[in-house]
């Protein structure tokens, strides 16, 4: 049974142009090494699926980005296999743990120039 879903929903094309700097604030060292790969395309469509993962996550949090977490806090790579799978780190774990959603699942998908991603935990 789920006991929290989070869903977003975003432009690819808002991650096309990113400075090094916004992408610095948003994804991890590691987070940007999986998105350097393939095209330029391919590259944004990677950072926005992972962008969209970091804000349903939040959203099982419940907590938007008001409770101080900071992005390089909610990381989303991927395994050997190409699934994704969220790590939490800082404040994002205190909360996740405080509220018992330290197992956080999420599934991201690309399609039509936008990326989506949604996110759970269950009992």
């Amino acid at each position: 049974m789920w006991t929290a879903l989070g869903i977003d929903i975003i432009s690819i094309s808002r991650l096309q142009n990113l400075s090094p700097r916004a992408k610095a604030k948003n994804f991890s060292p590691r987070e940007l090494e999986q998105c350097q790969i393939g095209t330029e395309q391919r590259q944004a469509e990677r950072m926005a699926g992972k962008f969209a993962a970091k804000e349903a996550v939040l959203k099982v949090l419940q907590t938007g980005k008001s409770a101080g977490i900071k992005w390089h806090e909610v990381e989303v790579l991927n395994k050997a296999n190409g699934a994704p799978q969220v790590f939490l780190s800082g404040k994002a774990l205190e909360i996740a743990q405080i509220q018992k959603k330290e197992k956080i699942l999420v599934s991201i998908a690309h399609e039509g120039g936008q990326a989506v991603a949604i996110a759970g935990t269950s009992a």
